[in-house]
């Protein structure tokens, strides 16, 4: 049986899960262009290497039209909320991706089905634990973040690294949620 444990102690951003995972396989440039060869329209997947307090890791940049997906300008959308009992409109800007979405991009994908199903599966986790704040149920729970493509290829990366690797077990032993200010 093999077991991956994965210490969070800070958390778990979607790349730099990415960039660990990569760093196991046995063929780290090859796996990146399985990944590309995947294909999501507009997507690029690069493997580098940094610097940061003189120690050196891999980074894992992911493109959409040539740019990081957080520096893309996402199209204003007007929305209307209601709060107990008033209403009010506002305009910000960011992706609105459903669990029916998410399910026919990663559905069309061609990797394993064992990886369909464990990208899948995260993103339901994620849409349950957005529903129950929000109080709505799963199927209109709309992912912002998360539901991009820089996200979707992460969560697909890492999906795809387990599978590779045999992995039959992932063990965290602790999550702990990040702060800033």
């Amino acid at each position: 049986m093999k077991t991956l444990y994965l210490e969070c102690n800070m958390g778990a951003a979607g790349d730099m899960l990415m960039a660990a995972l990569t760093e196991l396989m046995p063929d780290k440039d090859a796996f990146v262009k399985e990944l590309n060869d995947l294909q999501i329209p507009q997507v690029n997947i690069e493997r580098t290497t940094i610097a940061k307090c003189g120690i050196m890791g891999t980074h894992m940049v992911v493109t959409v039209n040539g740019e990081e997906e957080k520096s893309i300008d996402v199209p204003m959308h007007a929305h209307t909320h209601s709060h107990e009992g008033h209403t009010h409109a506002h305009g910000h800007s960011h992706h609105h991706t459903s669990m029916k979405d998410i399910e026919h991009i990663i559905g069309h994908l061609n990797v394993p089905e064992k990886v369909k199903e464990d990208a899948i599966a995260v993103y339901k986790l994620i849409a349950d634990a957005e529903s129950h704040p929000h109080g709505r149920p799963v199927e209109e729970v709309h992912f912002h973040e998360v539901g991009a493509l820089d996200s979707i290829v992460d969560i697909i990366a890492a999906a795809a690294c387990v599978d590779n690797l045999g992995v039959d077990e992932v063990i965290i032993p602790a999550l702990w949620e990040g702060e800033g200010t």
